[in-house]
């Protein structure tokens, strides 16, 4: 019922999953997968697009 509050909602969500894709994206960097610049500048992006794909799932759930 409140706009402001489901905003900080959707925010919390984005954090939340940008902190899980860019984990994981460590954990492969760990592991020695993906570590040269290409690689690397492609797992950054796929992170970027996960996390927006997430938060735009989530704001429609919260919004429609």
């Amino acid at each position: 019922a409140y706009p402001l509050v489901r905003l900080a909602v959707l925010a919390l969500v984005w954090a939340f999953a940008h902190h899980i894709f860019a984990g994981l994206r460590h954990l492969a960097l760990d592991a020695h997968w993906g570590t040269d610049r290409r690689r690397a500048r492609l797992s950054s992006l796929a992170v970027m697009l996960a996390s927006g794909l997430a938060t735009l799932l989530a704001a429609w759930r919260l919004f429609a």
